[in-house]
């Protein structure tokens, strides 16, 4: 049960990560579309949108943050109260949730700016507003369940499931992202911020994903557990935090089914669900980055070709006479020489946010691996003690061994020469019995050879 509730809040710290991810994202794109910072100075109601989109961006940072303490008190596993340990953890998150109300405004009037671009059609507006009213459902039904959950209510008034609203909420990016692309004004670098924002919330439904199987998992546990207790008759409670994240149908049948054999079935089915997951997520991870070298080697070898075009007409330039003034030189050239670098600037600007946004994906996880090491070193060190405690219990044993085995050599000695001795002596009674029975038998013919 421990095992479960660390994994759960290892999902809920990657949810939260990615959420303030996700923030960090909507703030670049300001930045980018539908006025641009490079060429022009935004206006103050981009810039506060900005500032007040980092701000909840922090606030979910230490929800992560506290998030990981708890699991640093609990990495050996010691049985603890995390109930007791998360209570604070709570009111952190609402916090941060309830702060995205002060940016719902403007994110609204964010993209209504979108709308009033000359180039933006028909179909790109109704994408607009879609992806608009998608993304403040799912901000608002989050910010209703951090209530609920503060109030420790019950009752669950959500009829959509989180699952149905970011499922929406990435159809409406997807059908936004291939009308935005297609206007004549779509730079790499708006494309790219496009392509991360829809990976992080794909990321995010699968940390979703994972984190309710983990839910049910413990529901499942919790229930068991309680039924070896309480009769059959008595109600399963259960809490609104795991009701709102679990389809409707799947809680009613948690809460009212008894049966045992069914329950461990269902647990079973969770746990395979979950490494699947797991699995896939690594999957889909290794698929992206695949292509984005395939991508980058494409992009490499149109560069190269650019960049032998732009010699080759540079060498030409400079073959004309010393005495042709500069304005003579034809002003389309000069044109396509300033498109062309302002593209590549584009280019590279978008290449930085790709890597910013893969450098704080990678930062976290070296941060995991760093800890995972470090648990390891102690491991280690731990088991070199107790080899040298071993070593030196085995020197002692080996001390002890020989000084008992040259006491048995010392004793096996002194017995031999004792023995040894009482030969010689048996050897000398021996003689002396001899020399007894000599005498003996002369003083015998003698006393014979008298009578006769």
């Amino acid at each position: 049960m421990q095992v479960l509730w660390l994994d759960a809040l290892r999902m809920a710290k990657m949810l939260t990560a990615g959420f303030a991810n996700l923030l960090q994202l909507f703030e670049q794109r300001s930045t980018i579309y539908p006025n641009d910072s490079n060429m022009e100075k935004l206006p103050e109601k981009t810039l506060l949108y900005g500032r007040r989109l980092l701000s909840s961006c922090d606030m979910f940072e230490a929800c992560s943050s506290s998030i990981e303490t708890i699991l640093m008190k609990n990495a050996d596993d010691s049985c603890c109260n995390l109930s007791a340990e998360c209570t604070g953890i709570t009111s952190i998150i609402s916090n941060a949730l309830f702060s995205c109300s002060e940016w719902q405004e403007l994110f609204s009037e964010n993209n209504v700016d979108e709308n009033r671009v000359s180039w933006c059609g028909a179909n790109l507006s109704k994408c607009n507003e879609n992806w608009t009213i998608s993304f403040l459902t799912l901000l608002r039904s989050l910010i209703a369940l951090s209530q609920q959950i503060e109030c420790k209510d019950d009752s669950n008034q959500s009829e959509l499931s989180l699952f149905s609203l970011i499922e929406d909420l990435k159809i409406s990016l997807a059908a936004k992202i291939f009308n935005e692309n297609r206007i004549p004004t779509a730079t790499k670098r708006l494309r790219c911020v496009n392509e991360c924002i829809n990976n992080c919330l794909t990321s995010l439904q699968r940390n979703l994903n994972n984190f309710a199987a983990f839910v049910q998992l413990i529901m499942n546990s919790s229930q068991l557990k309680d039924e070896e207790v309480v009769s059959e008759n008595t109600e399963v409670v259960y809490s609104p935090i795991l009701d709102s994240l679990l389809p409707n149908n799947d809680v009613k049948e948690i809460a009212h089914k008894n049966d045992g054999e069914t329950k461990h079935e269902e647990e079973q089915i969770s746990n395979s669900k979950c490494t699947r997951l797991g699995t896939d997520f690594w999957k889909s991870e290794m698929e992206l980055a695949t292509k984005r070298i395939v991508e980058l080697e494409k992009q490499k070898e149109r560069i190269t070709l650019d960049y032998e075009l732009l010699k080759t007409k540079l060498e030409s330039m400079k073959s004309l006479e010393s005495g042709i003034e500069v304005s003579e030189f034809p002003c389309k050239d000069a044109d396509i020489i300033c498109s062309y670098f302002e593209e590549r600037i584009g280019d590279l600007h978008a290449d930085i946010e790709y890597i910013r946004s893969r450098a704080f994906y990678y930062k976290h996880e070296c941060k995991d691996l760093l800890k995972l090491a470090k648990l390891s070193e102690q491991e280690n060190k731990t088991l070199r003690e107790e080899l040298n405690l071993v070593t030196v219990r085995e020197s002692a044993l080996k001390e002890e061994l020989e000084m008992t085995r040259k006491s048995y050599e010392l004793q096996l000695q002194n017995l031999h020469e004792h023995i040894a001795n009482l030969n010689i002596q048996l050897v000398e009674q021996s003689k002396t019995v001899n020399s007894f029975k000599d005498i003996l038998n002369g003083m015998t013919s003698t006393k014979q050879v008298c009578f006769i």
